[in-house]
């Protein structure tokens, strides 16, 4: 889950940005003074789009699978007929329309990440998955799950020894109460059994059953095994450095996991986006290319190295080095260069569709990537089809949503149609999206839908998202 920190400043600075009358809500680096901050949204919005327009060059430089082919290709085989969104004057220039880059994820303010993370399990005594638990994370930032974020600069993860607290769990605790008491527990480790602090430490928070954490969500108040399954942020700490902390309630049945594989999930999550993005400034905002994808499954731009890739098919998977269950997170190089772009990848080829897509807006303070069409509108765009290795055919379809945490549009606006919803690496097909018309008085917003590539029990998701 992304960075609490980082959207408590996105908040305060997007409503600065508001009233002076800007387009686009920068985002807050933890770091910064108030004063810093005040002056702070002009600064950002160049900082981001100088990042994303490197973003963007590097990723042409690299080779492309089978199906990403030549801009005349591409064009010769457009119907006349066929509507292709143009982009708004506000895209970036450097948007290649026809062959754009697959998304990464930036971080504009740094990165500032955890070269050297040491991950604190925190118990209360009692915990009966304590030695499973204990197993888990003492290997887990040495393995070849961890070492693939050296591409973002952090290093190999230790563990120390397990912190115990002797007093009885709370059946309740909000957010700002867990992170008071984190703030605490690190400041006084006489007293409290905490270690001595590194820049690097994760504290990892483990809840009982018993115990119900609550979160402030953008749709109210969320409740741990409900709304969410766990979360990471960071505290201020009285010499004025932070230090970040991943909260793991036990959720057994969230989201189908039980026993253990809800818990390692969780630790995998959130660790990782706890190492490349502690304080929020790290890598935490999509380049325009997935900015689409972000307001899918997030309902706004910002997503985590776990997030861009937590409803994607076979997301969990078994690791047999650790013998725990893992999230698989996204990898900027294996998207780049139009592979799986969440790692550990299955040893499969990969196949999927690039939608030719262009600009909309999404919101009050920010552009995304999309389809613009308007309530009672339609469009038609062309998917192109690549695979990183010799594949069948596979089928295409649609889902209308992303995060199943997100309300969902209740008037169902979108319906879809293929010309030919069969295809494999080369061939283009198109999509013709239609947007009903909504009552009098009812403000459109964007709406998220997933291209889903299936080729046997295999499933590839593109996400996109509708807008006008």
């Amino acid at each position: 889950m992304i960075n609490l920190r980082r959207w408590a400043l996105r908040a305060s600075v997007a409503m600065a940005t508001m009233s002076a009358g800007c387009s686009e809500a920068p985002r807050g680096d933890g770091h910064a003074s108030a004063a810093a901050e005040a002056n702070r949204p002009a600064t950002v919005q160049k900082t981001a789009m100088a990042r994303r327009a490197g973003a963007m060059s590097a990723s042409r430089r690299i080779a492309r699978p089978t199906g990403l082919d030549s801009v005349p290709f591409a064009r010769a085989l457009t119907p006349p007929s066929a509507r292709v969104i143009a982009s708004r004057s506000e895209r970036p220039a450097e948007l290649d329309l026809w062959n754009p880059p697959a998304p990464q994820l930036l971080a504009p303010f740094g990165p500032d990440v955890l070269g050297t993370p040491r991950i604190v399990p925190v118990f209360y005594a009692g915990d009966s998955m304590q030695a499973q638990i204990e197993d888990f994370t003492s290997r887990l930032g040495g393995s070849s799950f961890w070492a693939h974020a050296s591409e973002y600069g952090v290093g190999a993860a230790t563990s120390v020894a397990s912190v115990i607290l002797p007093q009885a769990p709370p059946a309740r605790l909000s957010s700002e109460q867990v992170d008071a008491f984190v703030r605490a527990q690190i400041e006084n480790p006489a007293t409290s059994g905490f270690p001595a602090r590194t820049r690097g430490d994760i504290y990892v928070l483990l809840f009982p059953p018993e115990t119900t954490i609550t979160l402030q969500l953008a749709e109210g108040i969320g409740e741990s095994c409900k709304q969410f399954g766990a979360y990471h942020s960071s505290t201020l700490l009285s010499t004025g450095e932070f230090a970040a902390y991943a909260v793991i309630p036990r959720c057994n049945g969230y989201l189908g996991l039980t026993g253990i594989d809800s818990v390692t999930s969780a630790i995998s999550h959130e660790a990782i986006e706890a190492a490349t993005d502690p304080f929020g400034g790290g890598y935490v905002e999509p380049d325009w290319q997935g900015s689409g994808w972000s307001y899918a499954f997030e309902g706004g731009i910002g997503a985590e190295v776990a997030d861009f890739c937590e409803f994607q098919s076979d997301v969990e998977v078994h690791d047999a080095e650790l013998g725990f269950l893992v999230q698989r997170y996204y990898s900027n190089t294996a998207a780049a260069a139009f592979r799986d772009p969440c790692v550990p990848a299955p040893n499969r080829p990969y196949f999927n569709v690039l939608p030719i897509i262009g600009g909309m807006t999404a919101g009050p303070f920010a552009w995304a990537k999309g389809v613009a069409i308007p309530p009672g509108g339609q469009a038609t765009i062309p998917l192109k089809l690549f695979s990183d290795a010799p594949t069948d055919a596979w089928e295409l379809s649609t889902s209308e949503g992303g995060n199943p945490h997100l309300t969902p549009d209740p008037f169902h606006q979108l319906s879809f149609s293929f010309d030919n919803p069969r295809g494999k690496a080369g061939d283009v097909r198109y999509l013709t999206i239609k947007r009903s018309s909504l009552p009098p008085g009812v403000r459109p917003g964007p709406l998220p839908f997933s291209i889903v590539s299936t080729l046997g029990s295999v499933k590839n998701v593109w996400w996109v998202v509708v807008g006008q």
